[in-house]
């Protein structure tokens, strides 16, 4: 019996890979970031001794994410295809993304049946934002797998190892992209909060181990506390937005968003999740986090989403829990349907 549940899982963990694949098999080398460009422009001149530079010389930060220059250095160094290898990655680390929300869903909910569990995984792949950024080499895909497996260490039981592995993933986040510097902060708040002491202490000291040499180096390196200013500055202009567009702003910023239905699902599922199922408090306050960013900032580009692209699995989570949850009163009301349970 246990070898068909596992084989059922295998199987249905194919799906959204193999819709992933099918997505962008045809495109795969037709579309590109330019953040992909300015990642291998620094990988080259770090791997040809000249430093973290887009310019020898010029000690400017411009790259979107330090550990994903780290990672497409071996290209260089191998006389590996540079384009080719962090198109790879991008796309390996989508998968990994997906299989991964698969396992945090049937941790978190282990009593329904397998078509729920996999629903936000079929979300994702289906989603417009997850496909480009899963063949574009951006380091987004990183970014994806990195928080799903920071949510999916956060709801262990044992405090000390879900301490120290969320941690370390939240260092990681840090060091693949600037936005995931406000992910430590809302993680620690939902330990303490939590009254899991023992929990916020170890998660605090691991991210901090990794963090701080990071933070030390570019100050140092970059001369500058913050190298990549980049997000304050595109921040500042919103109080003069919101002044002379009022609430033909608000409307413009919804309507960008195509993948708008995963938001309102989320939102719905904030009460049931703070009613019931506290586990899932830390994924939801980090999903309004992003939000408030992206509305912050105002920086939206179809389809690429913008900042809520880096929390797509976010949303696809909640928006699923959402439906578990409705679909929990349905058969509190009427005759228990096995479409919801276990197969």
């Amino acid at each position: 019996m246990c070898s068909l549940r596992n084989r059922k899982e295998l199987i249905v963990t194919l799906i959204p890979l193999v819709i992933l694949f099918a997505f962008t098999l045809d495109v795969f080398t037709d579309l590109s970031s330019h953040n992909t460009f300015i990642t291998l422009r620094y990988a080259e001149n770090l791997v040809n001794g000249q430093g973290l530079t887009f310019n020898p010389q010029h000690k400017v930060e411009s790259f979107p994410s330090l550990l994903w220059v780290f990672l497409a250095t071996p290209s260089y160094i191998f006389g590996i295809e540079p384009l080719l290898w962090v198109k790879l990655l991008s796309f390996v680390f989508s998968a990994l993304t997906l299989v991964l929300l698969f396992r945090l869903m049937t941790l978190l909910f282990p009593g329904v049946s397998l078509f729920l569990r996999i629903m936000p995984s079929i979300m994702l792949s289906l989603h417009p934002a997850f496909i480009l950024h899963s063949l574009s080499g951006s380091s987004v895909a990183l970014f994806w797998f990195l928080l799903v497996a920071m949510l999916y260490f956060s709801v262990q039981k044992e405090d000390t190892s879900a301490g120290i592995l969320t941690g370390i993933m939240a260092g990681l986040l840090t060091a693949s992209q600037m936005e995931g510097a406000v992910i430590p902060v809302v993680c620690l708040f939902y330990f303490l909060l939590s009254k899991k002491y023992r929990a916020a202490l170890n998660f605090f000291a691991f991210w901090l181990l990794l963090f701080f040499p990071l933070f030390l180096f570019r100050a140092i390196y970059y001369h500058q506390l913050v190298p990549n200013n980049y997000f304050i500055f595109a921040a500042l202009p919103l109080f003069t937005r919101m002044k002379n567009i009022g609430l033909n702003y608000v409307l413009h910023f919804i309507k960008q968003y195509p993948n708008l239905f995963l938001v309102p699902l989320s939102l719905i599922a904030g009460y049931f999740i703070f009613k019931k199922k506290k586990d899932l408090v830390l994924p939801f306050v980090v999903g309004l986090t992003f939000l408030f960013l992206g509305f912050y900032i105002g920086r939206i580009w179809y389809p690429w989403q913008g900042l809520l692209a880096l929390v797509l699995p976010v949303f696809a989570l909640l928006a699923t829990s959402c439906l578990v949850f409705l679909a929990r009163i349905i058969d509190s009301k009427l005759v228990p349907h096995p479409f919801f349970y276990l197969y």
